[in-house]
């Protein structure tokens, strides 16, 4: 704890009312998790910080507030303050601007805060009394709900995407382990992908438990999903790379050798980044190695623009075996004239 420095926190309030305004009002009123506060709850909370903080700042430089030298102020219940403001219920647009404004009066008092001040004794709630500068953790505690709302931005896709004509994206499940096993014994599937080789049983069931975690902790890191047609696996389709704070995704795939030149890979990866738009991103990036065609077109047929070569963006094979190579960086942006038909084609599911 320390002193909140007002050029630090001049600089949170740009950052953090950036991150609010890429955060609709329908998202605002979700639950960051199961369980949680929704955004609009959280910023509320933070209005209140903001309010309380605010206080006692003006009552340390007034010397009738402090009794025998120490200034005694009681602290609050931030869930019954919650309440009792209706943050849940007010519109997105007036917390954003409640917090923006209550935080520059801040900034501008501290500008002028006298020295003296942050030397008062403070006890907060009968506690043992403590210099003022050492009490207050209000930057901390920004942050903290900062990273909170790095969750809100962008949306969870579903578990399961009907993406037509027979196929579905679906979360990998034990049952698929030896089918993913023989699969990735093709060797073009390293050859093309990030996919380790050897693949083996041990490699296929970290991989199942590790999707279908980050599902059940509700985690934007990536989505991992099966291509299924009619059922039954067919490859692998998902969004393999997330950067929450450009509100871009990576998406990837593969298809089992049988299960190729089907239109399988397209059906899916237009359903997915349909979904990837819905959950709030205003990029999506596909990633083709340089000498496969194939995997170009399947983006261009979902849409993508290919945007040019990146040279040595791109890593291949497992350690120590790890080489960089040459992709044809693919992106579709929210707003792209294709991007209508693409929502249009494929429902939210």
């Amino acid at each position: 704890m320390t002193r909140i420095e007002p050029v630090a926190l001049a600089q949170r309030i740009t950052d953090v009312v950036w991150r609010l305004r890429t955060i609709t009002d329908r998202a605002a009123t979700m639950p960051i998790s199961e369980g949680e506060w929704t955004a609009k709850q959280l910023v509320g909370h933070l209005v209140d910080s903001a309010m309380n903080n605010h206080q006692r700042l003006i009552r340390a430089q007034i010397s009738e507030h402090l009794v025998d030298g120490v200034l005694r102020i009681d602290g609050y219940e931030q869930m019954q303050w919650v309440d009792a403001n209706g943050w849940a219920e007010r519109p997105w647009a007036d917390l954003i601007a409640l917090w923006e404004a209550l935080n520059q009066q801040i900034v501008w008092l501290l500008h002028r805060f006298p020295e003296s001040a942050w030397r008062v004794p403070v006890s907060l709630s009968g506690a043992e009394a403590l210099p003022l500068e050492q009490l207050l953790d209000y930057i901390e505690h920004l942050d903290h709900h900062t990273d909170d709302l790095r969750r809100v931005t962008l949306s969870l896709m579903p578990d399961v995407i009907a993406c037509g004509g027979g196929v579905t994206l679906r979360l990998p499940t034990p049952d698929d382990i030896e089918w993913l096993v023989e699969s990735c014994q093709d060797p073009q599937i390293p050859q093309w992908t990030g996919i380790p080789s050897p693949y083996t049983h041990e490699t296929a069931s970290e991989f199942v438990n590790r999707a279908n975690t980050w599902k059940a902790e509700r985690a934007l890191a990536r989505n991992y999903l099966i291509v299924a047609a009619d059922g039954s696996p067919v490859g692998m389709a998902g969004l393999v790379r997330v950067h929450a704070d450009d509100r871009a995704g990576e998406v990837g795939y593969w298809l089992a050798k049988s299960s190729r030149g089907k239109g399988y890979a397209t059906t899916a990866t237009r359903a997915l980044t349909a979904e990837v738009l819905r959950a709030g991103y205003l990029r999506v990036i596909g990633e083709v190695v340089v000498g496969n065609p194939a995997s170009q077109r399947v983006l261009e047929r979902s849409g993508f623009t290919d945007e040019g070569v990146l040279r040595s963006a791109g890593l291949q094979g497992s350690p120590p075996n790890v080489r960089r190579i040459d992709v044809h960086n693919y992106a579709l942006i929210a707003g792209d004239p294709t991007t209508d038909q693409l929502l249009n084609d494929h429902p939210s599911s």
